[in-house]
């Protein structure tokens, strides 16, 4: 189940990012308001499939801190991609 949490939102972290106009990942962004649908379900699948594991300080500590390290570390993925516009 903690994987499961990681996992989701981690996939909501990313909709959302994707969806912002100053992304590198894609040539276009994605409709803000399917986005935003996205990461609000992700997002609340990950707390309630967590709530049913762990005690509401650690479940609030885990989803922030995961939140905040995926918001930050995502504008470097495309640093992972080999440049193709050689």
């Amino acid at each position: 189940m903690q994987i499961l949490f990681l996992i989701l939102t981690i996939a909501a972290c990313s909709a959302l990012y994707l969806s912002h106009r100053h992304q590198c990942l894609l040539p276009r962004p994605l409709p803000l308001a399917a986005c935003w649908l996205t990461y609000f379900v992700l997002q609340f699948s990950a707390f309630l499939i967590a709530a049913s594991d762990w005690d509401w300080l650690t479940l609030i500590f885990a989803w922030l801190l995961i939140s905040m390290f995926s918001f930050s570390l995502m504008p470097f993925v495309r640093l992972l991609r080999p440049d193709t516009k050689k």
